[in-house]
């Protein structure tokens, strides 16, 4: 087949290609590269490239599932030695900072065989608003509307996949990270179970942060956690790979489940209310799928949720342990002019975190995260078992920003926090509890006004082949994949 019609395949699609020798790696990797040159500066995923060092590692990259396949790495937490790794902080980028060392993850995808043609953008330091917007490497646009935000923090590796420049990208979820911006660009977004996929040898803190991937369809995102899952000797979550890959899930739809729906926002979150009517359609077409495939769908949702969550401290020990790893880095204190507004009045919040405070809200999250986890059942398939086995909510609580509505000024640092709180009223409960959830559109674009309009669906801790497989059932149906925004066709 012809190089220039190949990135309208996915990556488990491109590998065959290129194991059947109907396209050569090089030829794969030069197209993502050409359609990135010709694409991104619209966009504006990509903030370092590697073209050169990726055309030198098709021949170096000859084995694994996804040998010659490009790819690309978010500009966070996963690093190569010697390489840009910046998180789109002004002042990293100024001083040019390079990753001390290869991440276990890093090298896993090596051995997979997969080809980075870059680092993808993201907001300063992976926090905020969930939008794209950072001041170091500018506004990340969402190809099926420029004028629309792509997510936070993965809002680059979502953009990037969904211009068709890669079929797939390496993303990060520490409260819908990885979720929200594979639904504000149409994409299927697997976050993982606590433990999954090692951060080896960054640390795990309270293992909300987790590694994963977005992609256009459901068997790239389990292959890919079919390359990437396993921890290592010694870490404090850890969770054993199954006898049976992820990707062998997809082919197998399940049998009868039970099914909770939520189609409000949780009453524990911070502004509580309707979700949209967008979202809303999204959820009762999905129940409706779900009913008629086989599967019981009714109200219901862990009451923990109402619950509220007060953890302030907690995030604000966070914070204060980033500051700590930023001015190593700086080899100096750090400063306001550093940094983006928003991320400095955070820093100055994380002050005042006390250690015995946190201590006792971290003891108060598990508990909480207890409760949550009762709801689910241990025993599938048996109707008389109590609990259910999976929740369907949507994947945002409100419509998708438009650029600039999330940004923050001087004046008011942290003003546009609450209109980005809708966006993770259903993603960041999970983080939590370290339920593995994934995002998949139902809805296609409206009139290239809306992007698709995606919906959750949680399981039960390490039943990641549940979600595999229900999600695949829904793409069979629904045929997302050949939906492709026309900046990406055009």
């Amino acid at each position: 087949m012809s190089a220039s019609q190949i990135w309208q395949h996915d990556a488990v699609g491109q590998a065959e290609l290129i194991r059947s020798g109907d396209i050569a790696p090089a030829a794969a990797v030069d197209e993502a590269i050409r359609r990135a040159e010709r694409l991104d500066p619209a966009i504006n995923s990509i903030v370092h490239p590697r073209f050169e060092q990726a055309a030198d590692d098709v021949a170096t990259l000859t084995a694994g599932p996804f040998a010659g396949v490009p790819f690309a790495v978010k500009d966070w937490k996963c690093t190569t030695a010697g390489e840009p790794s910046t998180w789109a902080m002004q002042a990293f980028v100024d001083i040019d900072r390079r990753a001390e060392y290869t991440t276990e993850l890093a090298k896993r995808y090596r051995t997979a065989g997969l080809v980075s043609i870059g680092r993808t953008n993201l907001p300063e330091l992976a926090f905020g608003p969930p939008t794209t917007e950072p001041d170091a490497h500018g506004v990340c646009r969402n190809p099926w509307a420029l004028d629309r935000s792509v997510g936070g923090s993965s809002g680059g590796a979502a953009a990037i996949v969904a211009a068709g420049i890669v079929p797939a990208a390496n993303a990060s979820d520490g409260g819908g990270s990885l979720r929200i911006p594979a639904a504000c660009n149409g994409l299927v977004g697997l976050k993982v179970s606590r433990g999954r996929i090692t951060n080896a040898p960054g640390a795990e803190g309270r293992g909300t942060k987790v590694e994963g991937h977005v992609a256009r369809t459901v068997r790239d995102v389990a292959a890919l956690l079919d390359a990437t899952a396993g921890s290592l000797p010694g870490e404090p979550y850890a969770l054993p790979v199954p006898a049976t890959p992820w990707a062998e899930s997809t082919q197998r739809a399940p049998e009868r489940l039970r099914i909770g729906l939520l189609d409000r926002a949780p009453g524990a979150m911070d502004r509580a209310g309707d979700c949209g009517e967008r979202n809303r359609r999204a959820v009762e077409a999905a129940a409706a799928l779900l009913g008629d495939i086989g599967h019981v769908v009714d109200a219901a949702h862990p009451a923990a949720l109402d619950e509220p969550l007060r953890t302030p401290n907690l995030y604000a020990a966070e914070r204060a342990a980033l500051l700590t790893t930023i001015e190593a880095a700086l080899g100096r204190p750090m400063t306001a002019d550093d940094v983006e507004p928003r991320t400095w009045a955070m820093f100055e919040l994380a002050a005042s975190s006390q250690g015995p405070v946190v201590i006792e809200e971290l003891g108060r999250e598990q508990q909480w995260a207890r409760a949550v986890s009762s709801w689910w059942r241990t025993e599938p398939h048996r109707d008389d078992a109590p609990g259910y086995d999976l929740l369907l909510t949507p994947a945002l609580g409100r419509d998708v920003p438009l650029l600039g509505e999330l940004k923050e000024t001087a004046d008011d640092p942290l003003g546009t926090m609450g209109a980005g709180f809708p966006l993770a009223w259903f993603t960041y409960p999970f983080n939590a509890t370290g339920h593995p959830a994934i995002v998949v559109p139902v809805l296609p674009p409206d009139d290239g006004v809306e992007p698709p309009t995606a919906v959750q669906l949680v399981a039960a801790h390490g039943r990641e082949d549940l979600l595999l497989a229900v999600a695949q059932t829904l793409e069979d149906e629904l045929q997302w994949p050949s939906w492709w925004p026309s900046f990406a066709t055009g």
